[in-house]
């Protein structure tokens, strides 16, 4: 497009929300994920595991093969890779070739999500994720419920761009998510080292929209202070 500065490459040093916890089973489940062709699984102890897609072999994708106990064995020789991406077994003679494998990526499951290390194992530091407590996914008597995963034709910079500037909620979405104070609504924007945060506070009537998003009355007024990612409500 013209007048469109050339997109970044991917930023792989970074965890990243992979799947929901329920999307990964003993039955092989595949995705992409920064041009990666991954695959999922989880150990007879319920580890969930990710290793690359492609059986170092003849290139068939492992997804297309069976989990057995704490392995997850090709298709189509059967080779058994476990969950450091190490070949272990190779039904075919008693010895295993040295270095054979395939890439293992670090996952960590959080609340509803697991996450995945995109770049170099040894960088991968679990205390690095994103805070839960501090948007609401860790809260004493609250429960995180899974709603729906959205396929994105485009960008991803686009989407990380929406989801700062959410005053398009009062134009793109009319009356869906609030009365039309979150688009004039001043900003509050904080920089940090590996993070934007923009975050706003509103005074508005709960419309039917809003009222059933957020289980609020309709027709009450509420004070709102919302960042992305969150939205904390209280009466005004």
């Amino acid at each position: 497009m013209l007048g469109c500065p050339a997109a970044m490459g991917f930023a792989r040093e970074q965890w990243y929300v992979a799947a929901f916890a329920s999307e990964v089973g003993r039955v092989p489940f595949k995705r992409t994920l920064l041009g990666d062709p991954v695959v999922f699984f989880r150990t007879a102890g319920g580890d969930p595991v990710a290793l690359a897609d492609r059986c170092p072999h003849r290139g068939l994708p492992l997804s297309h093969g069976i989990v057995e106990g704490d392995t997850l064995r090709c298709g189509y020789h059967g080779m058994a890779f476990g969950a450091s991406g190490a070949c272990v077994h190779v039904p075919s003679q008693a010895t295993v070739p040295a270095g054979m494998g395939v890439h293992s990526y670090p996952l960590v499951q959080k609340s509803i999500w697991i996450w995945i290390w995109m770049g170099d194992p040894a960088n991968a530091d679990p205390a690095t994720i994103a805070d839960h407590a501090e948007i609401g996914l860790e809260r004493p008597g609250y429960e995180v419920t899974e709603m729906f995963r959205m396929d994105i034709p485009g960008n991803y910079q686009l989407l990380h761009e929406n989801l700062l500037d959410v005053s398009h909620i009062s134009y793109l979405h009319p009356g869906l998510l609030d009365d039309g104070s979150v688009g004039p609504a001043r900003t509050d924007v904080k920089f940090a080292p590996d993070r934007i945060t923009i975050s706003r506070e509103v005074e508005e009537v709960a419309n039917q929209g809003t009222a059933f998003a957020f289980s609020l009355e309709e027709g009450k007024r509420y004070r709102a202070r919302s960042s992305p990612g969150r939205c904390r409500r209280r009466s005004a």
